[in-house]
Formats: structure tokens, sequence, C-alpha cells
């Protein structure tokens, strides 16, 4: 309990239980994302102390460089507590790539009912040629509505980029999600541009879970 001096005396504002945090989220307390959202804020990682408005995970545990399968999607989720506007997806790159299949390489955005909300351009020349914190532009700025978003990797060629990823079992990462709601997966495609709807039910899933934040 908080103590606060008024101009009628002291007035006790009692301290917002996690189920109240949640409810203020609009999640129910039973679920991941709502709890992992309070406890980024009371443990002072949360994404927007490090210059983001969110991320998929705090990115200290994307410590593992990962290539992904040429043709594949790989989807990594992020739950937005408030409407946001972005122009830009950053991620990170260990190793460029070496070859890759010009106008086939993408990062999109999709809504929660797997919906493409905005797609990078082609992105093979930043691909190949840097490595690092790299920030790619959307094709237009994109407001992201409350609610969860999932970030989609899809890359194309011989010789693709290795990027930062977290690896996870996946029954430890399942965490009260369903088979059609996961925390990351991926589709198998094969596809050489970003489909503008996913079907649920053609989700795999993985073992790592692809860094990005916006």
């Amino acid at each position: 309990m908080t103590g606060v001096t008024g101009a009628t005396g002291p007035t006790i504002v009692p301290t917002p239980t996690v189920e109240d945090q949640c409810s203020y989220l609009g999640v129910d307390s039973s679920g991941e994302y709502a709890f992992r959202e309070v406890l980024n804020q009371n443990n002072g990682d949360y994404a927007v102390y490090n210059g983001f408005a969110m991320w998929c995970y705090d990115p200290l545990v994307a410590n593992t460089p990962f290539t992904p399968t040429p043709g594949v999607l790989y989807l990594s989720k992020i739950f937005l507590n408030c409407p946001q506007f972005t122009f830009l997806v950053r991620y990170v790159v260990a190793t460029a790539a070496t070859s890759l299949a010009a106008g086939q390489n993408f990062i999109g955005i999709y809504s929660g009912e797997y919906e493409l909300i905005a797609s990078t351009p082609d992105l093979t020349a930043q691909l190949t040629g840097l490595t690092g914190v790299l920030s790619a532009d959307l094709n237009f700025p994109a407001v992201l509505g409350l609610g969860q978003k999932y970030f989609a990797f899809l890359c194309n060629g011989t010789g693709l980029p290795s990027l930062f990823a977290a690896p996870m079992p996946n029954a430890d990462a399942a965490l009260h999600l369903t088979a059609s709601d996961p925390r990351f997966s991926s589709v198998a495609g094969p596809f050489t541009s970003l489909p503008a709807t996913i079907d649920p039910l053609t989700l795999l899933p993985g073992t790592h879970t692809i860094w990005a934040g916006i």
C-alpha cells in the first residue's frame, strides 16, 4: 500500500495486483503474455526502457545463430498492449548470406488472425552485405493495433544468412498456448513471397524463435 497526502489528509492508494495489471492489458491473467508484460515491467527489461516500442522477447536470450531453411516462413509472436506506429523492423544478422535468390527475401508483420499487415521490400542486398543489428524499412508505415502480432521471416537461396534467435524446447515454450496460437512456429511452403494470409492449420512447431523488434 502506498500513502499519498492529499488536500484533506492521507489517501491510501492500493498497489495494483497482477490481476489488475493483466486486466488493464486486456488479457486474461492466466495467459502467458499478460504475465510476461507485467514481469518485464517489474524486472526493468521492458522494451520501451531500451528504445523499442515492443520486441518478441528480451534480446539477451537471442544468443544462437540460426540459419533458416529456404522457402520456409518463420513466425515470432509479439504482444502490443497499446497501438503502435512503425515504419521499420529491427533484427540481428550473425553471418551474412552468400547466395540469395533476388526478390525472394522479406520480413513481414502479420495480425493475430494471420493476415499480412506490412512487409519490407526485398532484403537481398541487406542480408548479403551486412551483419549486426539491422533496420529494415517497411514498404509503408503501419499502425499496429492492440493485441498479438507475428514477425515473419522468409529467405530463399543457397547460401542463407544466420539470424540471431533463441533455442527453446517446444514443451517449455508453449506455456498455455495451443497449436493454432503458438509463440513461434513455421510454415513449410515453399514460399517465394509473403502470403497474404496464413492458415493456422499449416503451422508447424519450431526449435528456434528469431528475434525482432519495432
